[in-house]
């Protein structure tokens, strides 16, 4: 029971990689890992994650 769903988690300034122009690298200490995707959703939305 329940609703599945995916999303993409992302920090502001990650679009550099995919414009057209002037592409640029992001550097691995600006991902989000998963745990600290899952406490963002746990925390800002009250989700339960199974």
């Amino acid at each position: 029971l329940g609703l599945g769903i995916s999303v993409t988690l992302t920090r502001p300034g990650y679009g550099i990689r995919k414009r057209s122009k002037h592409k640029a690298s992001v550097g691995k200490s600006h991902t989000i890992k998963s745990q600290e995707a899952k406490d963002y959703l746990v925390k800002e939305f009250g989700v339960t994650i199974v």
